[in-house]
């Protein structure tokens, strides 16, 4: 039985040995997935989750927001040039 929990305390040994090495030169961790743009886009443009219906009441008013933005700088120039006509 001794013989058997030796065998098994030197693997573990190897094991570790090796994976200390591995760490010292630094870990591999694999290739990144990257997930394209598109996708990302696609997901969030259905209504099946709270994430995705959050961001499309933020695209909502960030539209409303940039419309009438717009449509106050415009009435501004508008009345700047009221102004230097008279």
């Amino acid at each position: 039985m001794q013989s058997g929990m030796n065998h098994m305390t030197q693997q573990r040994m190897l094991q570790a040995k090796a994976l200390s090495k591995e760490a010292s030169r630094g870990l591999n961790l694999g290739k990144k997935i990257s997930v394209p743009k598109d996708v990302m886009m696609e997901e969030l443009n259905l209504l099946s989750n709270r994430g995705s219906r959050m961001f499309q009441e933020r695209q909502k008013r960030a539209e409303r927001f940039t419309v009438e933005s717009a449509a106050d700088t415009s009435n501004v120039r508008k009345r700047e040039m009221e102004l230097a006509t008279q």
